[in-house]
């Protein structure tokens, strides 16, 4: 597309281009640097321990409120009585809702696609809130991020209370986990971690995500995006060779919805962008 693009220039608008500086633009090394095996993680709800704020007893407030701008936000309430099977309603989630029950992965509320999931047995209910982005224009432009509106489990209202537990979680902070040994395959809400090692100067590179489902990556302790294969289009996220070293670099991964298999607990760095289909 850019040579495309380039070209349409030089024919109708020559005046515009300067062949001396395009003889100077070269294209950056490519490197496929391989497999990256996970062999450590932070179980959840150990993302807690990431947490730059926590605030206790208190009602839902918005990322604005708790005045972050990105990433996530952990509500928690424990109830003194199990609920059994129940419905819980969300009607405006902002803006991905990730739903764990005693700590367990039970979940996820969209924004578009559902309003209403029903729960297992439980005390403790989780919601873990990601910030997707916020729109800037228009009727939206007050975008608020978090639980906005009422939360109802059955009929009960319960999103009024004063009795949530808050943990802010813009996950700039990746070099503060502590990881343990990974013994059995994790569940949702974990954080994967994995070496590689570069021998040579450091090229660009992708990490091929088309094993896992949706969440964060982080290289050497930079955010390097969202990955949601299911969706895409993008399958590969690009790795500038900026953000790499020669030696041991590390790869951290969230996985928000499901782990792939114990076999398939690997991502794949490789010399190619896979932007999806344009079909």
């Amino acid at each position: 597309k850019y040579y495309a693009v380039r070209n349409a220039i030089k024919k109708h608008r020559p005046h515009l281009i300067d062949e001396h500086l395009l003889s100077k633009v070269v294209n950056s090394t490519k490197q496929s640097y391989g497999k990256v095996k996970f062999n450590q993680v932070l179980d959840y709800p150990g993302i807690k321990s990431l947490a730059t704020k926590q605030i206790n007893n208190v009602p839902l407030f918005t990322f604005e409120e708790l005045q972050q701008d990105y990433g996530f936000v952990l509500y928690e309430k424990t109830y003194s009585n199990y609920y059994h099977n129940v419905e819980l309603e969300i009607p405006e989630p902002r803006d991905m809702v990730y739903v764990f029950t005693d700590d367990k992965y039970a979940g996820k509320f969209t924004g578009v696609l559902n309003k209403k999931l029903v729960l297992p047995s439980f005390r403790k209910l989780g919601l873990l809130v990601e910030n997707m982005g916020r729109i800037n224009y228009g009727h939206f432009l007050h975008d608020y991020k978090g639980i906005v509106g009422e939360i109802k489990l059955g009929e009960e209202e319960v999103s009024k209370g004063i009795d949530w537990n808050i943990w802010s979680l813009p996950l700039n902070n990746t070099n503060l986990a502590q990881f343990e040994v990974l013994k059995t395959n994790p569940g949702p809400g974990s954080i994967l971690r994995g070496e590689f090692t570069i021998h040579g100067k450091p090229a660009d590179t992708w990490v091929n995500m088309s094993r896992f489902s949706k969440g964060v990556i982080f290289i050497n302790g930079r955010n390097m995006g969202r990955y949601w294969p299911v969706v895409g289009p993008q399958k590969n996220l690009y790795v500038p060779s900026v953000f790499l070293k020669t030696g041991v670099n590390e790869l951290i991964l969230l996985e928000l919805v499901e782990m792939p298999s114990e076999r398939n607990l690997y991502v794949e760095l490789v010399d190619h962008p896979d932007v999806g289909s344009c079909n």
